[in-house]
């Protein structure tokens, strides 16, 4: 069991598995054809209570199993700040026209957030 890393309730320990696979598609309606696409990671998680989680990469082969680690504990601070961006800052009203006007919008949030949240830590701390 290794930990990962520490969590809001305390450290995250796991046993992990990485997984080098080809993913596959099925090219026709009845996905009785299935074509090949790209190579994959898949990382598998399993808690000392049992439960198990998982997510697929697209990272090279070469990359470092400790890299694999700390991407798989980024999904809960990257949603903790899609859910305080949409709480604090109306990201949930943004309307744009285009899908290139939507990564513009984004960044405008987050910078903010990331400014606010700065704010808030200095006036916290004094």
């Amino acid at each position: 069991m290794t930990s990962l890393a520490q969590g809001t309730k305390g450290p995250i320990c796991t046993y992990t598995k990485c997984i080098r696979c080809l993913s596959c598609e099925s090219t026709t309606q009845y996905a009785n054809y299935i074509a090949s696409a790209e190579w994959i990671w898949i990382y598998i998680r399993r808690y000392s209570d049992g439960k198990i989680k998982y997510f697929i990469s697209n990272t090279p082969e070469n990359i470092d199993r400790s890299t694999l680690d700390r991407l798989a504990t980024l999904r809960w601070s990257i949603e903790q700040c899609f859910q305080e961006c949409k709480s604090y800052l109306g990201m949930t009203h943004y309307e744009t026209r285009t899908f290139q006007a939507w990564p513009h919008a984004f960044r405008y949030n987050c910078s903010s957030f990331y400014h606010f949240d700065e704010a808030d830590s200095k006036k916290n701390s004094h």
